[in-house]
């Protein structure tokens, strides 16, 4: 199956941690994407590179995590959501294991105790406690999560 994943990515970065990248949506239709892409691109300054990627994915859902993807998974939450790097090998152990799904991972860092990565059927995402949300931890899950979502799709390709 080919699936067209719209992206704004700019040099520009916002914080410390590097460029930033949008995923504007994915779609299983270039009809779809395109639409999406006209639109998007008004929304974004110059400085944004707003584009379609195709991808040849197995389906919308793979389970398992290979090695390459948990590596950029655990190199996520290190560089934007302050994950030990001495948990590295725990969490890559973890996710590649036949262990049943949904699998979830605590790695506290910035989100505190209830920090977590899950890998569920239909999605990977991350999580925390409902008492310890902030504003500033609402962004930086929200942009996690959408990177996280990329990393499935990409690591759906043949």
């Amino acid at each position: 199956m080919i699936v067209y994943i719209v992206t704004a990515i700019t040099d520009r970065a916002s914080n410390r941690l590097g460029p930033d990248l949008h995923i504007v949506g994915a779609f299983r239709d270039k009809k779809d994407a395109e639409a999406k892409l006209s639109e998007a691109k008004p929304q974004f300054d110059k400085t944004w590179n707003v584009e379609i990627h195709e991808e040849r994915v197995l389906g919308w859902s793979r389970y398992r995590v290979n090695n390459e993807s948990a590596h950029k998974i655990y190199d996520l939450l290190v560089a934007r959501a302050g994950a030990n790097e001495a948990s590295r090998e725990e969490f890559i152990h973890y996710v590649m294991s036949d262990a049943e799904l949904p699998l979830e991972f605590r790695f506290h860092g910035d989100f505190g105790f209830g920090g977590k990565v899950y890998i569920a059927h239909d999605r990977w995402y991350l999580d925390y406690y409902h008492e310890d949300r902030t504003d500033e931890l609402e962004k930086t899950r929200a942009q996690i999560n959408k990177i996280l979502r990329l990393i499935r799709l990409r690591s759906e390709v043949r």
